[in-house]
């Protein structure tokens, strides 16, 4: 198995699907086909979600017969692939709640809060919506697997004969949990610990678009928005019936920062068939004179299909156009929130990103209070910090008011926690072991007589103040009371919740400013710095391993682009991340040391592409695009896989574009699996080889250095 023993991207599985008895996948098992063609059968759902909790009844994780919970996105139009999931489940021996089209932070709430065994959500998040996938959350905590957690499973996968448990009996139970999902999830976004939205708070002269993405937020979404008291609230692309994550959403804005009249609506623009931003457009020009005259204000929330991530988009009246704030904007808008709204002495705030996230936001939260720490990519890492330093902290708290034999026990379970959190191989199951032993000793504890306990003196708090990936995922505190009437904390990743927050954060801290400066602090709340990730799609990625010789080759290209590129003298300096051993990353480091730029180069977890990410002040910029030009020329020579059906078409594209021929006959002649809509986006936007839309394609420069390539290297 590649990707370090497992099969798992950064956040569970994902794949183009298909049928088992398709006729090319005869006597192949599911994994093979998997691993062979690339795609996701509905017997690999079974397979998966049968191994996952078969292994966790092994190892004693899960008991016969608990309940499972099961959600889905709309993409599995034919509920083909979320049954299989759940034969799978009642096939191991437990019960499946199956809740229906879920967001999917809604799928491990209510497995919170009913103290569930487990639950899966059977979504591709932002992927296009021919892919499918299964996302893991694990009992008491709401973590998602680690890598050791998907090695143990991908063994697992491997050793098991699925012709076996075909015949195999459903064991377990099947109930319907959607309704009170459903409100389960209302009632938490609306409550005011949660929407962070205070008596008055005033958002009446809001007007909001809802980019549903065609997803799970359709028909819920707006309905939220709403009843918090947003002035005028409309819902686009909230068709469970369109494809998901098309012409909406996040997946359409990633890199975007301002959107001009002429990319929204001039036909050759990018968001020409994006209804919610050409909505916003008109929205903010029919309301601009109350926007310049009474601080009207025209945002739009904007979201993926399994509502995880979220982008604020604000109309901006003295440009007349839309500015974009990624999910590294809105966390600093609400980490500062927080930090304001308790400023406590003795406290010390964690502000955690991933090393995806722009330099000058860490740089700018150490500026005003926060502890940074920054992680590899996925969210998983940053619900670990969230759990752990929340046990800390409740540890410390209770110190206060411990027997002394009790104080010692507290420190014990700190020390644990931190060890956890510092370390390089984390485990899922002992990271929960550690969660449910403490939540024994706290309940089992003798409290002050009240029922209170106090901090510790001269004891620093240490707080988990926010967590953010600059995709959008973005995870704050959460508070639940469960099904038991316990007050409980979660941290999940939560789309809805961060665009409410990022609203109330906004009206609360700048909403009573004069309009301009509203503006200059909502839209640019730290100094951003300079960020791009460049791509190259269908690749053979098992290539790309750590030490491996393209690994080694990229390394040496990236150095030597450094050295060749960059003004003045500089250290490169590799760093190794266990958690993500497989990512070259290079720290560029000026003569006192102190970071000027960053280079890092990683397989995507979610999608058939490298990226090579630059992140750097904007003085560097430019030196910082010309060495990922020549990373990403070395990565096409060195990586592409032209055997695949995508390679193939793209091929053939780039050879009729150079011809002048559009789009017009190669669309014929490409393979039929491939959907020449999505390859025009992946070859454009996203990979820079063609720039134009249909028919009068062009090659970039880019397009006509790849095409010389493929004519002299065939």
């Amino acid at each position: 198995m590649t990707n370090q023993g497992r099969i798992q991207g950064t956040d569970g599985i994902r794949g183009k699907v298909g049928l088992s008895d398709y006729p090319a996948f005869k006597g192949l098992s599911p994994l093979q086909v998997f691993l062979d063609r690339g795609i996701l059968t509905e017997q690999f759902f079974e397979l998966y979600c049968y191994c996952h909790v078969s292994l966790g009844i092994e190892r004693e994780t899960i008991k016969p017969g608990e309940e499972i919970i099961l959600g889905w996105d709309p993409r599995d139009k034919d509920e083909i692939f979320w049954k299989a999931s759940g034969r799978g489940i009642r096939k191991a021996g437990c019960s499946a709640t199956t809740v229906g089209i879920q967001p999917t932070p809604a799928i491990p709430l209510i497995m919170l809060y009913l103290g569930a065994a487990g639950a899966f959500s059977i979504t591709a998040s932002h992927n296009p919506s021919d892919q499918n996938g299964i996302k893991v959350f694990l009992r008491d905590t709401a973590l998602k697997p680690f890598i050791i957690d998907d090695q143990r499973l991908t063994e697992k996968i491997g050793q098991t004969d699925f012709s076996k448990i075909e015949s195999l009996p459903l064991t377990g139970s099947e109930r319907d949990g959607s309704s009170e999902t459903r409100e389960l999830f209302t009632n938490f976004c609306l409550d005011p610990r949660n929407s962070w939205a205070q008596e008055n708070t005033d958002f009446s002269r809001h007007h909001l678009i809802v980019d549903c993405a065609n997803g799970s937020y359709s028909g819920l979404a707006a309905d939220i928005f709403r009843r918090l008291g947003v002035g005028v609230v409309e819902e686009w692309n909230n068709s469970l019936e369109n494809g998901v994550n098309k012409n909406s959403g996040v997946a359409d804005l990633d890199g975007i920062r301002f959107i001009s009249e002429e990319m929204a609506f001039s036909p050759d623009g990018r968001f020409f068939h994006h209804p919610a931003i050409r909505r916003l457009f008109e929205v903010g020009r029919e309301k601009r004179g109350r926007i310049l005259e009474k601080g009207f204000r025209v945002s739009g929330a904007f979201f993926d299909a399994d509502g995880d991530r979220f982008f604020h988009g604000e109309f901006f009246p003295f440009s007349d156009g839309i500015h974009i704030l990624s999910g590294d904007e809105t966390a600093f808008l609400q980490g500062k929130f927080l930090l304001q709204k308790d400023p406590t002495a003795k406290r010390k705030y964690i502000y955690v990103s991933t090393v995806e996230s722009d330099l000058n936001a860490s740089r700018e939260a150490l500026a005003i209070g926060f502890s940074p720490v920054t992680t590899p990519v996925g969210d998983k890492w940053i619900l670990l910090h969230g759990n752990l330093i929340q046990l800390v902290r409740d540890a410390k708290r209770l110190m206060g008011s411990a027997r002394p034999n009790d104080r010692l026990q507290c420190t014990r379970f700190m020390k644990e926690a931190e060890e956890y959190v510092k370390s390089v191989e984390a485990d899922s199951e002992m990271v929960t072991d550690l969660v449910q032993r403490f939540e024994r000793f706290r309940r089992s504890l003798s409290s002050t007589p009240d029922g209170t306990t106090k901090e510790v003196e001269g004891k620093e708090e240490t707080v988990f103040c926010i967590g953010s990936e600059e995709s959008g995922h973005t995870v704050t505190q959460g508070y639940l009371t469960d099904s038991n009437q316990r007050e409980i904390s979660c941290f999940i990743g939560n789309g809805l919740k961060s665009a409410i927050n990022t609203l109330t954060a906004a009206e609360i801290l700048y909403g009573q400013e004069l309009m301009e400066d509203y503006y200059a602090r909502l839209l640019q709340p730290f100094p951003t710095g300079f960020k791009q990730t460049l791509y190259v799609f269908y690749i053979n990625r098992d290539l790309f391993t750590f030490d491996s010789p393209v690994y080694q080759e990229t390394e040496r290209t990236a150095r030597g682009a450094v050295r060749k590129i960059f003004p003045t003298p500089v250290k490169i300096q590799r760093v190794v991340m266990p958690q993500e051993k497989d990512m070259l990353y290079l720290n560029i480091l000026d003569q006192e040391k102190r970071t000027v730029a960053t280079l890092f180069v990683r397989n995507s977890g979610t999608e058939d592409k490298i990226g090579v990410s630059l992140r750097s002040g904007n003085d560097e910029s430019i030196q910082m695009t010309s060495i990922g030009l020549e990373v990403q020329r070395s990565l096409i020579q060195l990586m592409k896989d032209r055997n695949k059906p995508e390679g193939e078409a793209e091929t053939i594209a780039i050879g009729a574009i150079s011809q002048g021929e559009g789009d017009t006959r190669w669309r014929g002649d490409i393979p039929s699996s491939v959907s020449p809509d999505r390859l025009l986006l992946e070859m454009g936007p996203k990979q820079g080889l063609i720039h134009g839309t249909s028919p009068h394609l062009q090659l970039t420069e880019l397009g006509q250095w790849y095409h010389h390539l493929l004519k002299t290297k065939p």
